[in-house]
């Protein structure tokens, strides 16, 4: 009888010793599945930010360029002011005269400059509108900036008559050829500026997109 009493009692120890041991067992393995789970969110969580902040200089980056690209072409368009191909925006304007000998019957070609007085004021305004008001000055490289300013020094004393007898007509003839030449030197070093300025801008905006792209990739 006592022996059966024992046997019970045994198998019933035995029982509750390993409900404790699974109930431990148990419990770590939730625990160790917890803290694994834990760690994975927390990578995919580094990844995310990790990621988020890669394209957000990218987008940073791409919105520079595209801001740059649209500052060269805007001022690419106010070459239609200082271009000698003339249209009606074209501040300075020529003639060729012929002037022909009688006597020897030779002819000389001479060719006349001019400027115009209202066009050179809306294009100081518009220069500045465009480098100031509307904020495209700060993405143009400073040698730009200086031949702007060179070219708009230049006609500035251009739109005021000199004394009270001068021309006050809005379209004036060069007193000196060699003012309005230098202005056309100028616009052809604003236009090749500008040009070599967008060419470069295009190589290293498409190498340095290459290697975000490759970064966003690898992310």
């Amino acid at each position: 009888m006592q022996g059966d009493i024992w046997g019970a009692i045994a198998a019933v120890t035995a029982v509750i010793i390993t409900g404790i041991i699974s109930f431990f067992i148990t419990r770590w393995q939730v625990r160790k599945e917890n803290k694994n789970t834990l760690c994975q969110m927390e990578r995919q969580y580094e990844n995310v930010l990790r990621q988020l902040r890669a394209e957000t200089e990218v987008l940073k980056y791409r919105r520079l360029n595209a801001q740059k690209l649209d500052a060269l072409q805007r001022c690419w368009g106010l070459l239609i002011y200082t271009t000698n191909a003339e249209n009606e925006k074209s501040i300075l304007t020529y003639k060729v005269v012929v002037l022909r000998n009688e006597k020897d019957q030779t002819k000389v070609e001479k060719t006349e400059y001019f400027f115009n007085r209202e066009l050179i004021c809306e294009f100081i305004n518009r220069l500045y509108e465009f480098y100031y008001k509307e904020g495209w000055g700060m993405y143009l490289s400073d040698e730009l900036k200086e031949l702007l300013f060179q070219y708009e020094f230049k006609i500035d004393g251009l739109k005021r008559p000199e004394d009270d007898n001068d021309n006050t007509e809005s379209i004036v003839k060069f007193k000196s050829k060699s003012i309005a030449r230098f202005l056309i030197t100028l616009h052809e070093q604003i236009a090749e500026k500008l040009q070599k300025e967008m060419l470069e801008f295009y190589a290293t905006a498409t190498d340095e997109n290459n290697t975000l792209k490759r970064q966003e990739d690898a992310l």
